[in-house]
């Protein structure tokens, strides 16, 4: 009797047909194949809609190596399509609208802006939200200025740091704007009056392409922007349970935290203690943490359909007051790693495939 299959679909990064976190797939097929699951992986852009088949890559574990081989459509499908600008995001829209009975193990989110409005709705977690305007004017970014010294400009589709800029009120026409390119690298600093702020505001207005968002005061004392990430997966049995959580530190003169930026990890209990110094304090954050991150995964799941993991980027500002900065339903792992907690980070990667196995089991009833 053949194992069942779980298919990863993920993009090519470029025209020679790269793919991004190939390691991490290569470690799935491992833990898969110990589960008694087989892992494929491919793209929108290996499927022959004429046969119903796919050129797939499969990582060989005797040769060490990886293959093509075309194969029929998996069992399941765990989607870690990361959002690019190319024609490989309309192909991935489309084979999901050409085969939506498929088994999902997640559904796609919004964008930034639109997950934003759908948490403001939201009696419970709006006062989680930092106030947030979509840029269609320049005007509206200097309004959130006059109500807070920081504002964070963000592109509505980014990922992993990419064009996130920071502008910091020096004065009433003065402005410090920092923040890194869409290649991650970080800018210069510069000092602008209101009417050069307003010229590049009204230039990103164009694109409408941009968020702006109170800042949050979490920095250390030496200047370093942190944030907590939390990762919640569903299990074996379909339910949602907590796998870990770890502090982000930016690089210094980095307006982000992003460990792809620069920014290292840190145990969250170390951070939090070195934030508050206070252990009443530290475990009620935590808790809240993991609250906040059950009931948004529950929230979104009724909103989009089902996920199977979810990343929170969560602030905690000095008094204690978290804030939810991003979703991200396709995380990375290797935070987990970076610290040392490296069974937490074995069981990020083997959580999906139980709960594929456990989906697999239930279709076929």
């Amino acid at each position: 009797m053949p194992r069942p299959n779980l298919g990863i679909m993920t993009l090519y990064l470029n025209d020679r047909k790269q793919i991004e976190e190939r390691s991490l797939f290569q470690k799935m097929t491992l833990v898969g194949r110990a589960l008694g699951l087989e892992v494929t992986v491919f793209t929108p852009e290996d499927v022959n809609f004429a046969t119903n088949s796919i050129q797939a890559q499969i990582y060989d574990v005797r040769a060490k190596s990886w293959k093509r081989k075309r194969v029929g459509f998996p069992d399941a499908i765990l989607d870690r399509c990361r959002y690019q600008p190319t024609n490989r995001f309309r192909q991935l829209k489309a084979f999901r609208q050409r085969y939506p009975n498929l088994l999902y193990l997640n559904r796609p989110l919004a964008n930034k802006w639109n997950i934003y409005l759908d948490f403001v709705n939201s009696k419970r977690l709006a006062k989680y939200q930092p106030d947030t305007v979509k840029v269609t004017a320049g005007s509206e970014v200097l309004a959130l200025l006059k109500k807070y010294p920081t504002v964070y400009l963000k592109p509505i589709n980014g990922t992993g740091g990419r064009g996130i800029m920071r502008i910091h009120r020096l004065g009433p026409s003065s402005f410090q704007l920092a923040g890194r390119g869409m290649d991650r690298r970080i800018l210069r600093r510069v000092q602008l009056g209101r009417s050069g702020l307003l010229a590049k505001l009204s230039r990103l207005a164009k694109t409408g392409q941009y968020l702006a968002q109170q800042g949050i005061d979490c920095t250390l004392p030496d200047g370093r922007v942190f944030d907590f990430r939390i990762l919640i997966q569903k299990n074996a049995r379909g339910d949602w349970e907590w796998t870990g959580g770890a502090g982000r530190i930016g690089r210094q003169g980095s307006v982000t935290s992003n460990l792809h930026g620069g920014g290292t990890a840190a145990g969250l209990d170390r951070l939090l203690r070195k934030c508050y110094r206070q252990t009443s304090k530290e475990q009620r954050v935590k808790q809240e943490m993991a609250a906040l991150s059950f009931e948004t995964a529950a929230y979104l799941e009724k909103r989009y359909g089902q996920l199977c993991e979810l990343a929170l980027d969560i602030a905690a500002d000095r008094n204690g007051r978290i804030w939810l900065l991003e979703v991200n339903p396709k995380p990375a792992r290797e935070v987990f790693r970076k610290i040392g907690e490296h069974h937490t980070y074995q069981t990020a990667v083997k959580r999906p495939l139980e709960y594929a196995l456990y989906q697999i089991n239930r279709k076929k009833g």
